[in-house]
């Protein structure tokens, strides 16, 4: 599973700006039972995604 995380964060890494990376990685992260690093990761997606939503974050 350490695998899937890592694979996963460097996606997110790559490409902030999708939101299905950052639930790939929150997946990962809970099946691991890392979940304070889980509602940090979704409290940065929402940061992003309200960026992205307002236009400050480009592709």
């Amino acid at each position: 599973m350490e695998t899937e995380l890592e694979h996963a964060r460097t996606a997110r890494v790559h490409n902030p700006s999708t939101q299905g990376a950052f639930f790939l990685e929150a997946v990962a992260l809970a099946a691991l039972a890392r979940v304070d690093e889980v509602r940090n990761l979704m409290a940065e997606a929402r940061t992003h995604g309200d960026a992205f939503n307002q236009g400050l974050l480009h592709r």
